[in-house]
């Protein structure tokens, strides 16, 4: 408990320094503007290498080996990704705030990097190895432990338009950690969650074309494209010392 207490807090302390560093140099306390955004984005990229060289020192060595699993579970994050498109699709849910935010970070090269390298991989340590992995060393039962971090995953997002996706990722992420047993892998698979989010905003009529169905056809598709994830998850993903059985 002290390590997931330790991962969070420092988290939490990383975004509220970023904030506070932005308000600073923007000397704007109005937070949808763009110099604010831009701000507040290199401050994370920063504060949150800083967090993962910090935490990465901690982490076991096994846990970075190589995975024979990495296709496995990519594949299962861009499957969860997908079923989320599908299964919001018929909440029409306008997120315009949360968009414009996304739009002017991915036009920094800096905010970009944090957006799709440097945060998914502070994310992970916090999350899957900071506070699933120290619910797991102190005797949680395992499906508890991942279901307590994807929901702290969800809340921390602070926006409860995003929290069902964020849910439903951090529960597959939580599983992957398990089955894998790399954070390594982890990372990897939410880079590529990351980045095609960002991709996703430069080709909105994609979007538009997969989602233009029946609500009845996107909920089943939905559906049976997150049962798919996490059934790759569970059943394909092992840890390194099985790659060869």
């Amino acid at each position: 408990m002290k390590r997931a207490i330790i991962a969070l807090g420092l988290f939490f302390v990383i975004q509220l320094l970023a904030a506070i560093g932005a308000v600073v140099y923007v000397k704007d306390l109005t937070a949808t503007t763009d110099a604010f955004i831009i701000a507040t984005g290199i401050g994370l990229l920063i504060g949150n290498i800083i967090l993962s060289l910090f935490l990465a020192r901690r982490v076991n060595k096994t846990e970075w080996k190589p995975t024979a699993s990495l296709w496995s579970g990519v594949a299962a994050m861009l499957l969860i990704a997908l079923s989320e498109t599908f299964l919001l699709a018929p909440l029409d849910i306008e997120d315009a705030t949360t968009e414009h935010i996304m739009t002017v970070m991915a036009a920094s090269p800096w905010c970009l990097l944090g957006l799709c390298v440097a945060g998914p991989v502070a994310e992970e340590l916090v999350f899957r190895w900071g506070i699933l992995g120290g619910l797991l060393k102190q005797g949680t039962n395992p499906w508890l432990a991942v279901a307590v971090s994807a929901v702290t995953f969800a809340v921390v997002h602070g926006n409860w338009l995003q929290a069902p996706a964020a849910l439903l990722s951090g529960a597959l992420l939580g599983i992957i950690y398990i089955r894998s047993k790399s954070i390594v892998l982890c990372i990897v698979a939410h880079i590529c969650n990351n980045t095609l989010a960002v991709a996703a905003l430069h080709i909105p009529e994609a979007e538009e074309k997969l989602t233009n169905q029946p609500t009845a056809l996107l909920l089943l598709e939905g559906t049976l494209l997150a049962a798919l994830s996490f059934a790759v998850a569970i059943k394909c993903i092992k840890p390194y010392e099985d790659r060869t059985h």
